[in-house]
């Protein structure tokens, strides 16, 4: 199974830190995901690894799919630009445990016992 990188997320400097003001009046930090930001600096190992998985059959995880947004319950969940915090780690272990589950009942499926003759 090959994991792929989270989103590179280059504000995380501008959501770590939360304004006191805007706390106090219950307004939350506004975080996104620059789409041409990652598209010009992950695009195109994004694509090798989609071609290598395409033609070699090969299971993937991609975080992209559960990672919507750099923030989940309005907290950052990035160390730096492409490492992702406790929090962040946390937040995909359910995803990620799932997916691993799967591959495994996949490759459990396709190993024969040792012994068995091929029919």
């Amino acid at each position: 199974m090959i994991l792929m990188q989270v989103p590179l997320f280059n504000s995380v400097s501008a959501c770590t830190w939360e304004p006191w003001l805007k706390k106090i009046f219950s307004q939350e930090r506004e975080c996104a995901y620059d789409q041409q930001f990652i598209e010009k600096w992950q695009g195109q190992s994004l694509s090798f690894i989609n071609e290598v998985k395409d033609v070699q059959h090969i299971a993937v995880y991609d975080p992209f799919l559960y990672m919507k947004e750099p923030l989940h319950n309005n907290i950052n969940m990035y160390k730096d630009i492409d490492h992702l915090n406790e929090y962040g780690c946390q937040f995909l272990i359910p995803s990620f445990s799932d997916a691993m589950d799967s591959f495994m009942a996949d490759r459990k499926k396709k190993i024969r016992p040792p012994g068995q003759l091929e029919k």
